[in-house]
């Protein structure tokens, strides 16, 4: 058998001819249309180029609906209905592939008498043509519809096809896209418009790997958003990285080139097919992951430079096209300059000033000065002759930058979904422009301080109109960073302190005196944003407050200049975070930020304890009340030229310590801490000597009036009035007092009386739970490292509760000590020896008290915390050794 095959293929090859011999004249196969044109009919000839194109096309139609009417055939049961229905299939196939190739044809015909210079009719018949495409099939049959777009797509890629041949296949996408929505169930053509787009992608791209020419069908599709972003920009770049990746340069070099022309339509013959259509722009943020690997291969291209100054000119246009996108990306506020009052000219002026800028920092990255670039913004009136930024300049060119950055934001995040691999592509090109804009002419040009004041005060303006009009979808990453950058510039110590870029040993340098003007007006942008103003920027804020290059340089100014700006920007934090705490349970969020502002006072605590100590009283009073840990952090910083003594190896009282004789840092002034009525009521009371008691009535009408009375202007009115004048009451008897008394040496019951520990018990022994608690939480406040200050207030605790009128005040006072020391570390030094000395000390009879026993697990800590104070021989407490409870009062 295998020789009677070979044996004609033999003679053929030996003659010459082809095997097998090609059909003649009308022993053509029944399967082609026997209307065939007589150039087109098969001949025993070798057939023409153009005539062989049409038998490709015939081969890459598919035949899906042919085998699916086969199949519903051949799976039913009889023989009849089964033939039908496959001969009614193969007919329907038969006829689209009919008149989709005299579609073809006549396309092609129109094509070229529109190439060789036509009359306008012609192009008139090709605008008609094309939307005869999304006729060639039934509008709810998608199978069919995206068959007839594959095949569109083959003319539109055909080899040697030109400008006006794509443009043409193209538009007949259009139509097939058009007629897919108008079929659309429901109405929703979103999936249909997608598998559409990655049915044309798919197609493009294996014709990207082929190594053929896409460049004209590329810019056609994308002109006429029939390919899917960023998916296609995705492939696309990974395309350029292949080894077959020249075709795809050309492309991508092909669509920047277009981006940079003011948009892309779809193609000559798009436009000849419907000159009405005006495809909107695409830009190079639509390609930014084909621009990078662009820039990848530049060299080993032949024109690598001219590759890298296209792309860098694409981004430029796309930079100040930015403002102008009406409606913008999806996601992001419209943020370009939209205020009546601003002058298309000084727009235009700003926007130009900043794209000149970007481009000079490329060409000229070492220069500091760059006067001729002043002189040109100074002609433009965008740079004052003080040599700052007008304010008209600094809004429009803030905004331009941010919107620059939010635009790169949402197109890096689209190509992350779409599968894109490494980092975000987030630019920051101009936000760093912008920052050192600004820097330069305030160093450089003599704008100094002033101008820095005006930019931070436009950028403040800025940012909480941003962040009130987008609410949970603002985003303060480029506030952050061009803030940051001005910090960098402006807030170094000058050359003298450090060797040039020795930024680790610069960051706690002392700032010359325009550095710190520079830090403190940052410090006032931070206090005009925050977060009880912009809460969306709270995190953005804390970590602006806690920079290393901006805290640490302004708690080192000279003569504590920069501690004032910075106190305040913390008790705005502190004020944020009391009504976050408060409420019931906490979000992730909040506990976040708590953690945040724990750590930014750590530092503090740890680089700068003198800042902690002379504002404790305020910060104390600021912290939230349920935060005993931060609080605890505050009151636990001492002097770094002090050494403090071992609270549990001292031995002796408080009272009695040699480091209790020096007056301490930030003790609060007496005079400045009651009004003036119940100071007099005070003082009176005070003045009564052993008739004190006489005189807390008229204490007690006293502070009533005063916690009525309202606030002064300006205070700092947090929590019930009646505890704030209570705790300040409490304080001012103890300093007025112990300053009276020559300073207090015992707190026990059997020493002197003193005036001011009998008004505090009755005080106390007066006052309703939650009061009594305000009053022992301001005495606590008070016990620091040692001082004179903190050995009068452990001497008027420990006396008020030899004294306390009643058990509760005894208990009630136990409890604020307590548990501000089961609170995580650090503790207080006066904390911790005025509470050893309660348990220690056989005066106050601490163990006879029945709160110490109430219950098994109060019981255990109390035995803890006794063996900690009284070390590893110390023992039990005393009824705990054997003695009867009245035993171990006595």
């Amino acid at each position: 058998r295998l020789a009677a095959a070979l044996a004609p293929r033999r003679a053929a090859a030996a003659a010459g001819a082809p095997w097998p011999p090609p059909p003649a004249g009308d022993a053509a196969p029944p399967r082609f249309p026997a209307a065939l044109p007589e150039s087109l009919r098969p001949a025993p000839a070798a057939r023409l180029g153009h005539a062989a194109r049409v038998y490709e096309e015939f081969a890459r139609i598919p035949r899906e609906a042919e085998e699916a009417g086969g199949a519903r055939g051949g799976g039913g049961g009889g023989g009849a209905p089964g033939a039908a229905s496959s001969s009614a299939a193969s007919a329907a196939a038969s006829n689209l592939r009919a008149r989709f190739s005299a579609w073809v044809q006549r396309m092609d015909l129109a094509v070229a008498a529109e190439s060789a210079g036509s009359a306008p009719p012609r192009a008139t018949e090709l605008r008609a043509l094309s939307g005869e495409a999304g006729a060639l099939f039934a509008r709810d049959d998608v199978a069919t519809a995206l068959d007839v777009a594959r095949a569109v797509l083959a003319r539109a890629l055909a080899p040697g096809a030109s400008r006006l041949h794509a443009g043409a296949y193209v538009a007949a996408l259009e139509a097939v896209r058009g007629a897919l929505e108008a079929g659309a169930p429901g109405g929703d053509a979103t999936p249909l418009r997608a598998a559409l787009g990655a049915e044309l992608a798919r197609g493009l791209l294996a014709a990207l790997e082929e190594g053929r020419p896409c460049r004209e069908a590329a810019e056609a599709l994308m002109g006429a958003r029939l390919l899917p972003l960023p998916e296609f920009d995705v492939a696309l770049a990974r395309a350029l990285g292949g080894p077959r990746g020249g075709p795809a340069a050309d492309v991508a070099l092909g669509l920047l080139q277009a981006s940079c022309l003011g948009g892309v339509g779809a193609g000559a013959g798009a436009a000849a097919a419907n000159p009405g259509a005006q495809p909107p722009p695409f830009s190079a943020h639509d390609l930014a992951a084909s621009a990078d690997s662009l820039l990848r291969v530049a060299a080993r291209l032949p024109s690598g430079p001219t590759v890298v100054a296209l792309v860098g000119e694409a981004r430029r246009l796309a930079l100040l096209r930015a403002v102008g996108a009406p409606g913008g990306l999806p996601g992001v506020a419209a943020l370009g300059p939209d205020d009546p009052r601003d002058a298309p000219a000084a727009v235009e002026a700003a926007m130009k000033s900043l794209d000149r800028w970007v481009r000079v920092l490329e060409e000229e990255p070492r220069d500091d000065v760059h006067a001729a670039f002043v002189v040109e913004a100074r002609a433009a009136g965008v740079v004052t002759q003080e040599g700052a930024l007008t304010g008209q300049a600094a809004r429009i060119m803030a905004q331009l930058a941010v919107q620059h950055c939010l635009r790169s934001e949402v197109a890096a995040a689209a190509a992350a979904a779409a599968g894109a691999t490494g980092r975000a592509a987030l630019s920051f090109v101009a936000v760093d422009a912008l920052a050192r804009l600004v820097a330069c002419l305030a160093r450089e040009h003599g704008g100094g301080a002033a101008s820095l004041r005006t930019v931070l005060d436009v950028l403040a303006a800025v940012l909480l109109k941003d962040a009130d009009e987008r609410g949970a979808a603002f985003n303060g990453r480029p506030y952050f960073r061009l803030v940051v950058g001005l910090v960098a510039e402006l807030g170094a110590p000058e050359a003298g302190g450090a060797a040039p870029g020795d930024g680790a040993a610069r960051l706690d340098a002392t700032p010359s005196s325009t550095a710190l003007e520079y830090l403190e007006a940052v410090a006032a942008f931070l206090f005009a944003v925050r977060p009880q103003r912009a809460p969306a920027f709270a995190f953005s804020w804390l970590q602006l407050v806690g920079e290393r290059r901006f805290m640490p340089r302004l708690l080192s100014a000279p003569g504590q200049a920069g501690w004032g700006p910075l106190l305040q920007l913390i008790l705005s934090q502190l004020e944020f975070l009391e009504p976050l705490l408060g409420a019931g349970e906490q979000t992730d969020a909040v506990r976040q930020l708590y953690r945040g502002t724990l750590r930014v006072l750590l530092v503090t605590l740890h680089d700068f304890p003198e800042f902690l100590c002379e504002y404790a009283t305020p910060l104390a009073s600021a912290v939230p009340a349920q935060c005993v840990q931060l609080r605890n952090l505050v009151l636990s910083a001492f002097p770094r030229s002090m050494h403090l003594p071992d609270p549990f190896t001292t031995g002796q009282a408080i009272a009695a310590m040699p480091e209790t004789e020096a007056a301490p840092r930030g003790a609060p002034v007496p005079e400045t801490l009651l009004p003036a009525g119940l100071r007099a009521a005070a003082d009176a009371a005070l003045g009564a000597g052993g008739a004190a008691a006489e005189a807390l009535p008229a204490l007690l009408s006293a502070l009533g009036e005063a916690a009525a009375a309202e606030p002064a202007p300006g205070a700092r009115a947090r929590g019930n009035p009646a505890h704030r004048a209570v705790a300040t009451l409490g304080v001012y008897l103890v300093l007025r007092g112990s300053a009276r008394d020559g300073g207090a040496k015992d707190g026990a019951a059997a020493a002197p009386p003193t005036p001011h520990l009998d008004l505090l018990a009755g005080l106390a022994g007066a006052l309703d739970p939650p009061a009594c608690g305000a009053l022992l939480d301001a005495l606590a406040n008070q016990l620091r490292y040692p001082s004179a200050h903190t050995a009068a207030f452990s001497v008027a605790l420990l006396g008020l509760f030899a004294r306390a009128p009643r058990e509760a005040v005894a208990e009630q006072l136990t409890r604020v000590l307590l548990e501000r020391l089961i609170a995580t570390r650090p503790h207080p030094w006066g904390l911790l020896v005025t509470f050893i000395e309660l348990l220690k000390d056989p005066r106050y009879d601490f163990w006879s008290h029945a709160f110490t026993r109430c219950a098994p697990d109060i019981e255990r800590l109390f035995e803890s915390m006794s063996r900690s104070a009284m070390g590893p021989g110390g023992g039990a407490p005393p009824h705990q050794a054997g003695a009867a409870p009245e035993a171990a009062a006595a």
